[in-house]
This record gives C-alpha cells, sequence and structure tokens, in this order.
C-alpha cells in the first residue's frame, strides 16, 4: 500500500480536551455478531479466468484470498443453456455467463446420467487456487436455474412470462441433481470445506425470461418448499453430513421477509431445515434489514448476505460514476449494523468496467472473450481491503454511533477497528468515546476517499496519532471510507454472547 504524509488524511485527532459528553460510547461488552468471513460468487468471472495459464489463475487467487482476505465463496452449479433453444442460439452474455450444467442430456428410462464435472474446468480452476491459498475457505453452491430440459420454457434463461419455470413434475429431478452434483464436487475436492446447499438464486424476481441473458429461475415459496423437501430427503438417503440447507437469496431483503413468513406460516418444517437465512441487499431499508435480523434470532438462525453491488445505481451528478463504490461501502456498514450478518459478500470479482469488480478487464473483447489478460484493480478493491484485511473471521461487531459508521473487536479485545463512511459531498465529523476501553493505545488510520487518485489506500505514518481524554474525533471528507484500527495495551472485557455454529 501507498504511504502518504498524514495530512493527506484530514483525520483529526481532539488535542488535550476531552469531548466524551458529545462522543457516542463504544461498549466493548456487547458485542453483537461474530464474523465468519467474507465473500464473492465465482459465477461468471472464474468462468473466464479459469481457461488463463494455471499461474496467472494463481496470481488472481493471491489478490482474492490472500491480499484481500476473502474465504468464503459461492460455486456455482450450472443448469446448462439449451443447444437448440427457441429463443436464440447466441442469447447468453458473453462474460462468462454461458455456464456449464453436469448433465449433457434429459434421462432416460435407464434414469439420469453421471454428473459430469469436466463440463466445467474452469470454474473449478479457480476454486481450486482459491482453497489453495485460503485455509479458512467455505464454499457455497448455488443454482440460477435447473438444466434446461426441467423448464416450461426449455431455455434455462427464465419462463416466458417471467413466472415459474421448473415444471412440477422435474422438482424432485431437479434436487436429485443438486444432491448428486454436490456430493462430486466434494470428493472431487475436499478443501473446498462445501458448507451450503442453495438451490435458488432471486427466486421471487421477475426478470427471469427466456431469451434473456444469464441464466435465472422464479420459484415461489410454495415450489421453494417443495424442492427444499426433497433436496432435504437425497440428502438423508445419501448423507452428506458437511453440507446443510439454505435459503433463499432473494435479490431484496423485503422479498427476503415474504419468503420466511410463508415458509413459517405454510411450511414450518422446510423452515426448521434451514441452516441459515442468505438474502441479496440489493434493496432493503435500514427499517427491513432490522426485521429480517428480528425473523432470523427468532428462528436462532445466522444471516448472510450473500451478494450485492450497484444495481440500478445512477451518479449523483448525472455523469460521473466514482460516486458508487462509497454507496456500496456504506451499504456494507449498514448490512452489517442493521441485517447483523456474520457473512458479506460481493457478486463480481473481476468485471468488464470497474461497476461490480473489484478488478476490471482491461482488454475485455467479447468476441474472444478468454483472450484478454489485463487487469487493474478498482477503487472497489481497496475499499474491501480496507475492511476485510482489518476485520477478518472471528472479530464482533460493535455498535460505534450512529449511520455510517461500525466497529469491530478482535477475539483478545486487544484491537478495536472502527469504520466510517462517507458517502456525501459534504466533511461528516464523528467522534467515539473510548473510556470503557482500558489502559493507553496507538492509533492508526486507512483511507480511500474522492475522485480522483482514489484506487489506492493511504497510511498514516505510525505514531502520528493518539487517544486524547478516550475521546477520538474524526472528520471524513467527502466520499470516502476511513478505517481506524485502535491497538490497546490491556485486554477490554467482553459478554459472552450466542454464536452461531456453521453447519
Amino acid at each position: 500500500m501507498k504511504i502518504r504524509p498524514a495530512l493527506a488524511l484530514l483525520l483529526l485527532l481532539a488535542p488535550g480536551l476531552s469531548r466524551a459528553a458529545e462522543a457516542y460510547p463504544v461498549d466493548p461488552s456487547t458485542p453483537r455478531q461474530t464474523i465468519r468471513g467474507w465473500g464473492v460468487s465465482l459465477c461468471w468471472w472464474a468462468n473466464l479466468i479459469g481457461a488463463w495459464p494455471a499461474e496467472e489463475v494463481e496470481r488472481v487467487a493471491e489478490l482474492l484470498a490472500v491480499d484481500l482476505g476473502y474465504n468464503v465463496f459461492r460455486f456455482n452449479i450450472g443448469g446448462g443453456e439449451n443447444p437448440a433453444c427457441p429463443f436464440g442460439a447466441d442469447h447468453i452474455r458473453r462474460d462468462g455467463g454461458l455456464m456449464p450444467g453436469y448433465l449433457a442430456a434429459p434421462p432416460t428410462e435407464a434414469g439420469p446420467g453421471p454428473i459430469d464435472l469436466a463440463a466445467d474446468t474452469r470454474q473449478i480452476a479457480v476454486l481450486d487456487a482459491l482453497a489453495r491459498k485460503q485455509p479458512a475457505i467455505l464454499t457455497v453452491l448455488f443454482s440460477n436455474s435447473p438444466p434446461w430440459w426441467m423448464t416450461r420454457s426449455r431455455c434455462a434463461a427464465g419462463a416466458v412470462d417471467g413466472g415459474a419455470n421448473l415444471l412440477p413434475e422435474y422438482e424432485d429431478d431437479f434436487a436429485d441433481y443438486l444432491a448428486r452434483s454436490a456430493a462430486a464436487l466434494h470428493t472431487r475436492n475436499p478443501a473446498w470445506n462445501i458448507r451450503h446447499l442453495e438451490p435458488f438464486n432471486e427466486p421471487l424476481s421477475n426478470w427471469w425470461k427466456a431469451g434473456g441473458k444469464q441464466e435465472g429461475c422464479h420459484f415461489g415459496p410454495d415450489q421453494q418448499a417443495a424442492v427444499l423437501a426433497r433436496l432435504k430427503q437425497h440428502l438423508h438417503v445419501q448423507p452428506q453430513p458437511h453440507l446443510s440447507l439454505v435459503a433463499a437469496d432473494c435479490s431484496e431483503v423485503p422479498e427476503t421477509l415474504r419468503v420466511v413468513s410463508a415458509l413459517r406460516r405454510d411450511h414450518p418444517a422446510v423452515l426448521a431445515s434451514l441452516a441459515g437465512l442468505h438474502t441479496h441487499s440489493y434493496e432493503g431499508t435500514a427499517e427491513e434489514k432490522r426485521a429480517l435480523a428480528a425473523d432470523a434470532a427468532s428462528l436462532r438462525l445466522p444471516v448472510w448476505q450473500s451478494e450485492t453491488g450497484p444495481l440500478s445505481w445512477q451518479p449523483k451528478d448525472g455523469k460521473s460514476w466514482w460516486h458508487r463504490h462509497y454507496d456500496i461501502a456504506d451499504r456494507m456498514i449498514e448490512d452489517l449494523r442493521e441485517l447483523r450478518c456474520e457473512v458479506w459478500c460481493d457478486w463480481q470479482f473481476v468485471s468488464t468496467d470497474d461497476a461490480w469488480g473489484l478488478l476490471r478487464f482491461t482488454d475485455f473483447n467479447e468476441n474472444a472473450p478468454f483472450a484478454g489478460r489485463g487487469y487493474a484493480r478498482t477503487r472497489g478493491y481497496f475499499l474491501r481491503k480496507q475492511v476485510v484485511n482489518f476485520i477478518p473471521p472471528g472479530y464482533r461487531i460493535l455498535l460505534t454511533g450512529p449511520e455510517h459508521t461500525l466497529g469491530a473487536l478482535s477475539p483478545d479485545g486487544r484491537r478495536l477497528v472502527v469504520l466510517v463512511a462517507n458517502p456525501g459531498a459534504n466533511v461528516a465529523t464523528h467522534r467515539f468515546d473510548l473510556a470503557r476501553f482500558p489502559g493507553s493505545a496507538a492509533v492508526r488510520a486507512y483511507r480511500t476517499a474522492g475522485p480522483d487518485g482514489g484506487e489506492t489506500m493511504v497510511e498514516s505514518p505510525p505514531g502520528a496519532f493518539s487517544l486524547e481524554a478516550q475521546t477520538l474525533t474524526c472528520a471524513a471528507p467527502a466520499y470516502s471510507l476511513t478505517t481506524l484500527v485502535i491497538d490497546f495495551t490491556v485486554r477490554s472485557a467482553l459478554r459472552p454472547r450466542l454464536k452461531h455454529p456453521i453447519r
């Protein structure tokens, strides 16, 4: 990382004057959730990069699993598009969206064919590399669509009208396909540490339509329950003790609330079979996130934010797009505060622009999508680095004040990390009362900020800052994320909390 003069940080610590009366009291004795990890989906970018030479795949894996420290990976069990799709032979997006399926053809009277993992060498190669780099890896298997012949439209992109596409008579076949695929992937490489199986992706969305650009399938709550029940049966007949079911990966937090409500009312046994509630956070107010967190707590289930990004985002000034990175950083803080998620995931690691990916292709050509090798780190890369490098798995979340701020405490109680996001156009000042933390402390600060030169992370020189009267004041400039790392000489007291095991 680049080191620049401390003045570049615009970080102000109150000199010689206690302002604790105005500061938010940070209490180490009341932690919230424990962080289990930080993650990203592998499709579609891994379906491209997996075709690169092995040493180049290793370099990308090093950036993701070591330099950033991501440890949770969503691996896509593809449905596989119809080679004679009635809606066109080339409608799927060219940036890796044409994910292979593991069944080459519909079942015959003799039964379904064998699971063919050789069809998916590229995505598998990337996860193999990540497993070599990341000893704390957790893998979640998920599905965007059933195989095309199980659908009404005969197309893995969705139904003609955006409604339910899985034929009811294939619900058991779909569950069998997922269970056998999971078993084959685990047998092939146990080092992936496959823990969860999610049969859906944004199942209440109505944009999954035949002839679309990516695999997708609408499932109403009743059909979700039917598939989950059948999947549970298959996992019972052929046990996979390492594997548990989660749902429902809806696009929006309010949609996940609807699914939980419907399952609680109409399918309580299915709801009881789940090991966690996974949701995307493309949409959802702080109040809705708190409601889902309360639902999860009542069910004694952990929440994972399993996908997000700048969907439908528009520039604040009508032309500049760099602002979105600070909005997503602020969303990360809100998800951790209000949703109380134990895992937070991006959608893409590498993208054709800097909107979605933490790396962006610099030489992508959709007519030769596997040919390009160039990529560059985006501002999003450094914003994630500021969080993940300093709040690894095992840290416990603390409230540090109003919106836009968040704290995390190390397992030994000796390090407090405070995040301050400012997605707005004016300087925002936040004060933190650390009187509940014993002993003296050393403070370091990191920041990514502004429209220019934001593709970096600035660190303050060692010893440049200290606490004054146990109060810390941060003046966060417009469009910035600041990370404050406070190391105490004495362990802070922690109140024991119920922890959700990774099941």
